[in-house]
């Protein structure tokens, strides 16, 4: 890897490898070069569901030029204040098109 890519962070999960970036341009050329390795992504710092909204197309666009199928690439969210939580358990049950982890059918984990 080079240095631009030093940000990121891979974990290796159930024999597959989820990608955490902060970096998007660098995230997709990794998931174009390890397709087959890479189950989907660690979204860090996760703020709103349009965050989530952004890389599920994103990751369809990916899917669709790397032809594979649509969903294979899945997302985990990392919240990391106690306002983003407390806000997203009153959207998870009220604000259905407010919340993080109903924003896409990607989202595995948080």
């Amino acid at each position: 890897m080079g240095n631009e890519l030093i940000d990121n962070k891979v974990f290796h999960v159930a024999q597959k490898y989820l990608l955490q970036t902060s970096d998007t341009e660098s995230s997709i050329r990794l998931l174009e070069e390890w397709k087959k390795d890479v189950r989907g992504i660690i979204l860090s710092n996760v703020q709103n569901a349009s965050q989530v909204r952004i890389w599920d197309a994103m990751l369809s666009e990916v899917e669709r030029e790397l032809g594979l199928p649509a969903g294979t690439f899945k997302i985990s969210v990392d919240f990391q204040s106690k306002e983003v939580i407390e806000r997203e358990a009153n959207a998870f049950e009220e604000l259905e098109h407010e919340s993080i982890l109903r924003a896409s059918s990607r989202v595995e984990s948080a």
